[in-house]
């Protein structure tokens, strides 16, 4: 699929409006957004002169690329809320996994509820623009969008929810609208019975078999991969959102047990479980590819991680890609992009003006001059404050264990 390529009825119609043509809302303009944690372009460079990446290689070559910023040091909870609302941690409120309970003073993991501003797909919804969001950090419970949502915290095994890799006990409030729940729960089962055949591709059976315990512990996250694409690639066939988003968390979780800086540890690693890292890299390049072909030619792909992460630890090459209509071919941008410059981007792309409050800033360098000089970036003061914002996280019967699963990952201590 080339995702830039337009029909020329698609041009002609387009050409019709006079503001915005292909992009603003009531329009034909789409977004599909990928974000893959801890995706690395050392690691995605080396693949690609391989041929192994032929799904990103794609949308490099056809679109912009940069290397991407996180701005703030912290981890993934802070990150993709950044990413999601285009302003930094001091303004959003999201200020990393755990929250610190003002009143008992016990830490719990930060609930969509201590979010102080809107996130795109709340923006998105009150212009009737619809959405769908699948797996994004932060989002139980879930929110009333114009779409679909399904959290983070998404059931399997019945009432066991998976976060971060893992699965803990039940909780509500994890799809919307609540009539998907039941067929949410169906893919659920579905990707726990087959993702073990997707195991052989990213770790050698033997690894599998003698050494459980590690493995326990990581493949959980490929099962989590698999079944938040499976769940929001047949929501946005069914529902067709115009801006649809999906987080797959395998590529740091692996990341973080099966690769070191110690050069021995790293050659024991590898001896014992194969490259996994270098596997799951080309596993995750093939997952995306149905959701890539079942986009149109007026959807604007981007492609996005929060960070890199090589040889065990977070590194300053996180990956941006964006290709579409109206973006520069095969361009990499000087200038690197940031985290918070994505949601301006995306209200960009949909014709919708960028807040003045917002951090971030609209990728221009990755536009057609042309079109950029035909489509100026308006402004205003803000989309307001987020309504349901609360100082208290909400509690659930498995936070001890999320919190025993961050400090596992060396998140906290």
């Amino acid at each position: 699929m080339k995702i830039k390529h337009f029909i020329l009825p698609v041009v002609m119609a387009a050409l019709l409006f006079s503001t915005f043509p292909a992009c603003r809302p009531g329009g034909g303009s789409k977004i599909m957004f990928i974000g893959i944690d801890a995706l690395d372009w050392e690691l995605v460079d080396a693949l690609r002169a391989q041929g192994l990446m032929p799904n990103i290689d794609r949308l490099i070559r056809e679109g912009s690329s940069a290397v991407i910023n996180t701005d703030e040091k912290a981890d993934s909870a802070l990150y993709w809320t950044n990413i999601a609302t285009g302003q930094h941690s001091k303004k959003h409120g999201i200020n990393g996994f755990v929250h610190k309970d003002p009143e008992t003073g016990k830490m719990i993991p930060n609930t969509s509820n201590r979010r102080k501003v809107k996130a795109f797909w709340n923006i998105f919804s009150e212009k009737n623009i619809s959405v769908g969001v699948t797996g994004w950090f932060v989002t139980w419970p879930v929110e009333p969008v114009k779409g679909f949502m399904v959290s983070s915290y998404m059931t399997m095994r019945g009432l066991q929810p998976v976060w971060k890799g893992s699965f803990y006990g039940g909780a509500a409030d994890m799809v919307y609208p609540p009539a998907l729940d039941s067929e949410a729960k169906e893919l659920s089962k579905k990707g726990e019975e087959t993702y073990r055949r997707d195991l052989l591709k990213v770790m050698p059976t033997s690894a599998q078999m003698k050494h459980r315990p590690k493995i326990i512990k990581a493949e959980w996250a490929i099962m989590s991969d698999l079944i938040f694409r499976e769940i929001g690639l047949r929501f946005y066939k069914k529902q067709r959102p115009r801006v649809f988003a999906v987080y797959f968390s395998g590529i740091d979780v692996l990341g973080h047990r099966f690769t070191n800086t110690d050069p021995k540890e790293q050659a024991k690693l590898l001896a014992i479980f194969g490259d996994i890292q270098k596997n799951y890299y080309i596993y995750m390049d093939g997952m995306i590819k149905p959701l890539l072909e079942a986009a149109d030619a007026n959807t604007t792909a981007i492609v996005a991680s929060d960070h890199g992460l090589m040889r065990g630890e977070h590194s300053d090459r996180g990956v941006f890609i964006m290709d579409g209509p109206n973006v520069k071919a095969n361009v990499r941008l000087d200038s690197r992009v940031s985290l918070i410059d994505i949601c301006p981007t995306m209200l960009y792309i949909m014709g919708l003006p960028v807040a003045e409050d917002m951090d971030g800033r609209v990728c221009a360098g990755a536009f057609a001059d042309d079109f950029l000089r035909a489509h100026r970036i308006r402004t205003i003061p803000s989309y307001g404050p987020r309504k349901e914002y609360s100082n208290k996280a909400i509690e659930t019967n498995f936070d001890d264990k999320i919190i025993e699963r961050l400090k596992s990952l060396g998140y906290l201590k």
